[in-house]
């Protein structure tokens, strides 16, 4: 079958309508990332992702997405997510088209995240911040689908099944939150993973935050 086509991916996003869960969650514990795309010279479609600086007080040196807590001031996620980009690697707020979003997810910290997918252009070229980012990379979306370089644990997590991939590409380990918001993101561009993708008994994304509202588990967890 052949790959899909840069045209093909896009359209993909667009008509992509995930369920979201977790409307439970106060404002305060939610927070916006977006996932930016861009199309290379090549042909291939690209994630941008960032290694985030060892000054920060949390998820310092690890591989992320930009992206941070809900600001009382931002209109919606879509508004969080673009502003969290501007500030961390200079890219310009009203230069992106957004696509869709993906499924929520929990991080470790017990906030509720909205993954924003976007469009970048072409000639954009990252200034990070080094206050948050110490350096901005590239890598071939269709990577998150491919079984290379590629390790999982299952854990069980309040109670739940749960799959972590963790990805290696050129010296940079991907894992965690970031690596499943990528290869949700991937799925949609390019269909199914070459690796089991789950743990046997797994819930869905939108199941687990049910989940974690039904047993009150979020509201145990605030910050």
């Amino acid at each position: 079958m052949p790959s899909p086509s840069p045209p093909d991916i896009l359209h993909s996003f667009r008509t992509y309508h995930p369920t979201h869960s977790g409307s439970l969650y106060p404002p305060l514990q939610r927070a916006g990332v977006l996932v930016p795309l861009k199309i290379g010279d090549d042909g291939e479609v690209y994630v941008l992702l960032t290694l985030r600086s060892n000054k920060l007080r949390k998820h310092g040196g690890e591989v992320a997405l930009p992206g941070g807590k809900v600001d009382p001031s931002d209109r919606d996620i879509y508004a969080t997510a673009k502003r969290e980009a501007w500030e961390e690697i200079g890219l310009p707020p009203d230069s992106v088209e957004i696509l869709t979003t993906l499924h929520n997810t929990v991080s470790r910290f017990n906030v509720l995240v909205t993954p924003v997918v976007a469009l970048v252009p072409l000639d954009f070229v990252p200034t990070p911040n080094h206050d948050e980012v110490a350096e901005c990379f590239s890598v071939p979306l269709r990577r998150f689908v491919m079984d290379v370089d590629r390790t999982h644990v299952d854990i069980m997590w309040e109670g739940v099944p749960y799959r972590a991939h963790s990805f290696m590409y050129k010296g940079y380990k991907i894992w965690g939150m970031t690596a499943t918001i990528v290869i949700e993101a991937a799925r949609v561009a390019y269909g199914d993973t070459a690796f089991e993708l789950n743990a046997p008994g797994q819930l869905p994304p939108e199941k687990s935050i049910e989940h974690f509202e039904e047993t009150g588990w979020f509201s145990k967890n605030k910050l």
